[in-house]
């Protein structure tokens, strides 16, 4: 990651073709579910919109146009909390437990 954010070349080579290809997939996926909202995240979220607009492009290239162009995407904050915030949640909804 620290070579990309450092203007590496051929590592942004790498993660524009990985973002390409992340984004054809979900762009096959939002064909089926037209979602409002799509959150990337994981250890490569820290490169921000290096990662998001080869995705943004896939997505566009590979969905629905009216699909494509109104699905938002968005990089997680939650970083590496994401896993324990997930799995609380799942036992608060099992539970019966609400935030509201």
């Amino acid at each position: 990651m620290r070579n990309c954010l450092a203007g590496d070349s051929a590592t942004q080579r790498v993660v524009d073709d990985a973002g390409l290809a992340v984004g054809r997939a979900l762009g096959n996926v939002s064909n089926l579910i037209n979602p409002e909202v799509i959150v990337v995240g994981g250890p490569l979220a820290g490169l921000g919109d290096l990662l998001l607009d080869p995705i943004r492009r896939g997505l566009v290239r590979h969905a629905v146009p009216v699909v494509g162009e109104t699905t938002h995407l968005a990089m997680s904050s939650l970083g590496a909390r994401a896993e324990a915030l997930g799995a609380a949640a799942l036992v608060f909804q099992h539970a019966g437990i609400t935030g509201r």
